[in-house]
């Protein structure tokens, strides 16, 4: 139950966390202030966020946490949508990191990328990395057939990043890129992909 304690509460303080570095960066609008909330913000999401989850790999396993707090498994041909979620989410996560190496010229996560990306799936919608954790998530706990980890990624986990790229990260890219980041945000969807690009 420890574990359950640490992805609930992780996501609770995830939240805290992102109130208190969007005071931060609106009291001191900067590009460095920016720059440094930003790495503040990728440390609180692999601590509070993406460890927990992780950590119940090893314990319980991802097939106990059902057993834990008396929930039904779900099916067991969900593992074949579990499956094909996590192969999506892989291709989405790695495609996504990608361009921010290679055109930004950093990384997802403690580089800060120092040009502005739109394009590829960037031109399809502002936060195709995000999608691409959301879809992975879902896979494992599809994979699974767990009921809890499920329901934690649905209720708990992504409305929790959400709430951190609406009121914090889009706060930061638009002091860091100004009114570049301003048209793309007008111009292109938050996280579902449109099958068109328009000039």
């Amino acid at each position: 139950m420890l574990i359950i304690g640490l992805q609930l509460g992780g996501a609770a303080l995830f939240v805290a966390g992102t109130l208190a570095l969007r005071r931060w960066l609106l009291h001191n609008p900067t590009p460095r202030t920016a720059a440094r909330s930003g790495l503040l913000s990728h440390f609180m999401f692999h601590l509070l966020l993406f460890g927990p989850l992780l950590l119940g790999i090893v314990n319980p396993g991802l097939r106990q946490f059902d057993a834990l707090v008396h929930l039904p498994s779900l099916p067991a041909m969900s593992r074949v949508a579990g499956m094909m979620l996590l192969g999506i989410g892989v291709a989405l996560i790695v495609l996504a990191s990608g361009l921010l190496g290679r055109i930004g010229k950093g990384a997802p996560s403690f580089l800060t990328p120092k040009e502005f990306v739109a394009c590829g799936l960037y031109a399809r919608c502002r936060n195709p990395l995000a999608l691409g954790w959301y879809v992975f998530c879902a896979g494992i706990a599809l994979w699974a057939s767990s009921t809890y980890l499920t329901l934690l990624c649905l209720l708990v986990l992504v409305p929790a990043h959400v709430f951190f790229l609406k009121r914090f990260e889009e706060v930061e890219l638009e002091i860091r890129f100004g009114a570049s980041y301003r048209d793309y945000k007008a111009r292109t969807p938050f996280l579902f992909p449109r099958l068109a690009v328009h000039p």
